[in-house]
């Protein structure tokens, strides 16, 4: 299987809290490296990770929801060739 890269980009409005915005993350994808950058209005939050670990509490999260077809039909319509928007 080809090597995964996860890029997570957030935008963080001036009226919510940038810790619970990088809490939500880190509750999705767990302990990634995160930065945040500032914008005209709010700021910006970007993550990256390489490897199936960065998305295995997303997996996992899936499964205890079970919600994965839900989740299936929402990632494949974002699918453009290799890579998911």
């Amino acid at each position: 299987m080809d090597e995964v890269e996860v890029y997570v980009e957030v935008e963080i409005n001036p009226t919510e809290s940038e810790e619970k915005v990088k809490r939500a993350v880190e509750n999705v994808f767990g302990s990634i490296p995160v930065q945040t950058k500032p914008l005209a209005k709010g700021s910006l939050l970007t993550a990256e990770a390489k490897g199936l670990e960065a998305l295995t509490k997303l997996y996992n999260l899936l499964r205890r929801e079970r919600i994965r077809d839900a989740a299936r039909g929402a990632l494949f319509e974002g699918v453009s060739g290799n890579t998911i928007t």
